[in-house]
């Protein structure tokens, strides 16, 4: 064997090893695509999942948050109606509601039953009482 034989050996062994090393540098790096894939599809199928169930959760809101809208208008109109019949009956029922007071003043009722009748305060009847009703204080 002379030089030049031996120097083709060692040649072709270092270029079997680096073919057989870079086969392995592919493998290795096949298996660790594959295993990025892998876990980036179970990572995707995980954020779908969490995004169905944040739409649900979503939808849920929306349709309480309607709910409680139409609630509010309902409560609203609902105010709007009372103060409009408390400013129509406003001027008139303060002085029939103190008439009346006088009237059952005048007839003997009690301050309770004037209270509860007519939406005087209890001082008011009791002084109704006192100055029409001598006989009941």
């Amino acid at each position: 064997m002379d030089l030049s034989s031996l120097f083709e050996l060692n040649q072709w062994q270092f270029f079997a090893a680096r073919a057989a090393i870079l086969a392995v540098a592919l493998l290795v790096f096949a298996f660790a695509f594959s295993r990025w894939r892998r876990a980036g599809r179970r990572d995707m199928q995980q954020l779908v999942i969490e995004l169905q169930e944040s739409r649900g959760e979503t939808r849920t809101l929306t349709e309480l948050a309607q709910q409680l809208a139409s609630q509010i208008a309902s409560l609203e109109s609902r105010i709007d109606d009372r103060q409009q019949l408390q400013l129509a009956t406003a001027g008139g029922s303060a002085q029939r509601g103190y008439d009346l007071a006088l009237q059952m003043a005048r007839h003997g009722a009690g301050q309770e039953e004037i209270v509860s009748a007519t939406g005087v305060t209890r001082h008011e009847a009791q002084l109704l009482a006192r100055l029409h009703n001598p006989a009941r204080s």
